[in-house]
């Protein structure tokens, strides 16, 4: 909005430029004219019209001063609102580099958002599968401990209830044997 208001406080003062730089030019060859008309007066000797004629000419120079005044306080003034305008575009221009810099980065992080979201889902399904796995192998598991259970306890087989005293007798004499160790150190 104020960019918007310092390009139409710029267009007017263009104009008023126009108009002086047309009225200094006017005023400046109606000041000519009086002066090549005062010459020629004088020199015919008309003293009476020439004083007049310098009456005219010192008004037309105070109007060529006036506007010449007034058309420096304009280019000043339009030096100014350019200067202005030309801040302002430029914060417009760093404001909308600021904006695409932050476009961007929403964009690269929505993507980065969106790449989170689906490891997710791919991590909760294999979390789901190693559950359902986990299930499926204690099931398996508890099925061989009550076999092995039901095979210790119930068997009638020589050859199994003498393997099992073997490996016991066995484990038995590793732990004496470490303790009998540990006693010499």
């Amino acid at each position: 909005a104020a960019l918007s208001l310092l390009n139409t406080v710029h267009s007017k003062v263009e104009k008023r430029e126009h108009a002086l730089k047309k009225k200094y030019n006017d005023a400046q060859q109606h000041l000519d004219g009086l002066k090549v008309l005062l010459a020629s007066k004088e020199e015919h000797g008309r003293e009476e019209e020439c004083a007049d004629l310098r009456v005219e000419v010192i008004q037309a120079k105070g109007n060529l001063e006036l506007f010449a005044s007034s058309l420096e306080e304009c280019l000043e003034s339009k030096k100014i609102i350019s200067a202005r305008i030309e801040a302002a575009n430029r914060a417009r221009q760093q404001a909308q580099q600021g904006l695409d810099e932050c476009l961007a980065a929403k964009t690269r992080l929505q993507a980065a958002l969106n790449e989170c979201h689906d490891r997710c889902e791919q991590t909760s399904i294999l979390l789901d599968e190693c559950l359902a796995r986990k299930d499926e192998l204690r099931g398996l598991i508890d099925e061989c401990h009550s076999r092995r259970k039901s095979t210790r306890l119930n068997s009638s087989h020589t050859v199994i209830s003498y393997a099992v005293f073997c490996l016991k007798k066995k484990k038995n004499n590793k732990i004496k044997h470490k303790k009998k160790i540990k006693k010499r150190e």
